[in-house]
């Protein structure tokens, strides 16, 4: 269980370096994680920390989210230096460390991957996955779709999210990290999960 003074101090420091809509999509993934966690029997308090916390560095230029690889020795690829859009997910746990001193790897994992999945997710890692996906707040067309598989089969609601987001990318011409790729291969074909 969280206690409300830690659960302020996560929401005053959100709500002072966050868009006002990056904020409150940070609060939606933390209500549809305690959906999802409630549906799955996950651990209620990790899942509702990954959602609020998964996008504690989205408002870091690139610039600034490379300072943080660097100040915290954190190993990257090519691909995830270009993108602040990927990077903030690299970068995330290392501040949610050091700010809130949380060492749960469970909770670190599911921040880390939020953005690109990768095979064998655990269950909050799943859960936060498709709770940044699909939370009410969303505006993709495939979104509600998402949401309403995710309440019958999170594997499945992992496989769709994972081919909808290829399928984006692909179709705007956008390159795919290989987390995202390996992910679908897994989920797809070793799990044997048909969409």
């Amino acid at each position: 269980m969280i206690s409300a003074e830690k659960y302020i101090s996560f929401i005053e420091y959100l709500s002072s370096h966050l868009s006002k809509n990056r904020f409150y999509h940070s609060v939606s993934v933390e209500k549809e994680c305690r959906l999802l966690a409630h549906r799955y029997g996950a651990d209620d308090c990790a899942c509702c920390i990954a959602g609020l916390l998964h996008d504690v560095t989205r408002g870091l230029s690139l610039d600034e989210q490379l300072t943080l690889v660097n100040r915290y020795d954190i190993i990257t690829d090519d691909f995830q230096r270009s993108s602040a859009n990927l990077l903030h997910a690299v970068t995330a746990p290392a501040v949610v460390q050091e700010l809130f001193s949380i060492n749960d790897a469970d909770i670190l994992d599911a921040i880390r991957y939020h953005t690109t999945g990768k095979p064998d997710m655990s269950l909050i890692c799943k859960i936060i996955f498709i709770a940044d996906f699909c939370e009410p707040t969303r505006q993709y067309s495939f979104s509600h779709e998402v949401r309403k598989l995710a309440h019958e089969s999170i594997d499945k609601a992992v496989t769709t999210a994972l081919d909808l987001t290829i399928t984006h990318l692909h179709e705007k011409n956008v390159p795919i990290h290989e987390d995202t790729l390996n992910a679908f291969a897994f989920y797809s074909k070793e799990k044997n999960l048909k969409i």
